[in-house]
C-alpha cells in the first residue's frame, strides 16, 4: 500500500521508486485509482 502522494513520504525527493519513475517515465498503470480521485466541480480541482 504505497501512498500516491510522494511529499507525504519521509523519503520525499530521495526515493528509489520516484527516481525510477523519473528515469523511465510514467506508463499506463494496471491498477485502478479512480476510487482515490475526486473532481470537485465547485473548485474545478482534482484532489
Amino acid at each position: 500500500s504505497h501512498p500516491l502522494d510522494c511529499p507525504v513520504c519521509d523519503k520525499g525527493g530521495e526515493c528509489p521508486l520516484q527516481n525510477l519513475t523519473m528515469e523511465w517515465g510514467p506508463a499506463v498503470s494496471r491498477f485502478d485509482y479512480t476510487d482515490k480521485v475526486h473532481f470537485d466541480e465547485a473548485l474545478r480541482w482534482v484532489t
